[in-house]
Order: C-alpha cells, then sequence, then structure tokens
C-alpha cells in the first residue's frame, strides 16, 4: 500500500474521517525555502521529494511518504515543517495523525558527525603519509 504524508495545519478529526481541512493556511514561504533545500525537479518541472512529485492542496502539501521505501526526504521535509510552523502531519488516506518523533527524516546531524570522523581519519593518514612513508623500502 502507498501512502501519502500530508503537511499542513489540520484538522484532526477530518483527517480521522479521511479529509484534508486546514484551519489556516499553511506558511508558503517555508514550504518554498525548505523545498528549495530539499527538492528537485523531474522531467516535466515538478516539484519532488526523493523523487516523488510534490502536491499541493486544500493549503497542505502532500508527497509519497511510504511504499517500498521509505521516503526519507519527505520525512526531513515534514520534520522541517513541523519544527518551523508548528503545523501537524498525517497520513490522510489512512485517516491518522503522524508523531513528528516516529520520522527519522535524513539524520543530517548523524551523517555530519560521521563526515567529520572521516576527515579526520583521512587527515591523519595523510599526515603520516607525510614523513616517509611513500619511499619504498628496499628489502
Amino acid at each position: 500500500m502507498l501512502h501519502r504524508l500530508t503537511i499542513g495545519h489540520l484538522d484532526p478529526a477530518a483527517v480521522q474521517r479521511r479529509q484534508t481541512v486546514p484551519t489556516k493556511a499553511l506558511e508558503m514561504d517555508v514550504v518554498h525555502r525548505l523545498l528549495d533545500e530539499l527538492g528537485e525537479k523531474d522531467a516535466e518541472g515538478n516539484v519532488t521529494l526523493g523523487g516523488c512529485k510534490v502536491k499541493f492542496h486544500n493549503a497542505a502539501v502532500s508527497c509519497l511518504w511510504m511504499g517500498g521505501k521509505t521516503n526519507r526526504v519527505a520525512e526531513e521535509f515534514a520534520l522541517r515543517m513541523n519544527r518551523e510552523t508548528g503545523c501537524l502531519l498525517a497520513d490522510v488516506d489512512c485517516g491518522r495523525m503522524i508523531d513528528p518523533g516516529k520520522l527519522a527524516g535524513l539524520n543530517i546531524s548523524d551523517r555530519l558527525e560521521e563526515r567529520r570522523k572521516s576527515l579526520a581519519d583521512e587527515a591523519k593518514g595523510a599526515k603520516g603519509a607525510t614523513h616517509g612513508s611513500l619511499v619504498p623500502e628496499s628489502g
């Protein structure tokens, strides 16, 4: 089954009835900024998150989230929207609200820490190589 992640200032009671009913307009300046940061464009010029087309409807944004594999880019977008605007996250087709704490997103801080460690290890290796280790030993 395919699941779409819907992001907006949603009426939770309407979500339970599998309806997207906004309680107020979504902050489109934040939407566009985050889509510029995380999104891409497909061949037709449509904005995508993780390769999946973004849809705008009823003052909300939605994107394919789960179905085969989890769309972590869509999760990251949803998490940032939630943090910056206080909007809600839902799987409207299944009639349920999504707890932001259950989404992984891109785990950018974890990736940055891994990259930092990798660069530090490379630097240590390069430093060792400059102390004569490039000269072959005679046997």
